[in-house]
């Protein structure tokens, strides 16, 4: 083994608490398991605080490198945002998020515009997230025909948004399919929905 480099060695398994890595200990070479390593690790000082210049440790296609909190904490905390139109009929809709990676979490809104007659109702509010629980969404209907009746507000764990344009009108989404690039809604229709805006934020 004296001869032989460590990049032609065969690869193991595992790192196995048990394994065995050289080192050097002033002028000596000797034998250092997993185990000892992390030991040692848990042996070191604590920060006393954490700041953004602080440093870690990635691997980035199998390459150790550096990495400093304030890095971590902006690939986190990145979001993306955009606002569109439902449709007007029953269909799934691809939407391009361009976060970089796949979200873990995706909130949207949307509003209906308000309806102009003799028992018109003020604009009724979506508000909807998707994550790890799935699609979630409160909302307000719109589904007595007179004003004078009470219309509270609903919640749903199947779609996350629902624009209502007039009694039995309405349009729902599932945010579904959620990978690195786009997400999907699938929306379905209720009666004869017209078109409303919405936004949506990625994270």
């Amino acid at each position: 083994m004296g001869d032989t480099k460590i990049s032609a060695l065969t690869a193991a398994s595992a790192a196995a608490l048990a394994n065995e890595i050289p080192i050097n200990e002033a002028g000596t070479s000797k034998k250092l398991t997993v185990q000892q390593t992390l030991n040692a690790v848990n042996l070191l000082t604590a920060a006393s605080s954490i700041v953004g210049a602080d440093i870690t440790l990635l691997i980035q296609s199998a390459v150790a490198k550096a990495m400093t909190l304030t890095q971590l904490q902006a690939f986190i905390m990145k979001a993306t945002a955009g606002v569109a139109t439902s449709p007007t009929a029953s269909q799934t809709d691809a939407i391009t998020h361009g976060l970089g990676k796949t979200p873990t979490i995706i909130r949207i809104w949307g509003v209906s515009g308000f309806v102009a007659n003799n028992s018109a109702l003020p604009a009724v509010h979506s508000f909807g997230i998707w994550c790890s629980s799935g699609n979630r969404c409160i909302y307000q209907p719109y589904d007595p025909a007179t004003i004078t009746l009470a219309e509270p507000a609903a919640t749903s764990t199947t779609f996350a948004i629902r624009l209502d344009t007039g009694v039995g009108n309405n349009m729902t989404g599932i945010i579904q399919n959620v990978g690195a690039t786009t997400f999907d809604i699938a929306w379905t229709e209720s009666g004869t929905h017209t078109a409303q805006p919405f936004m949506w934020e990625a994270q």
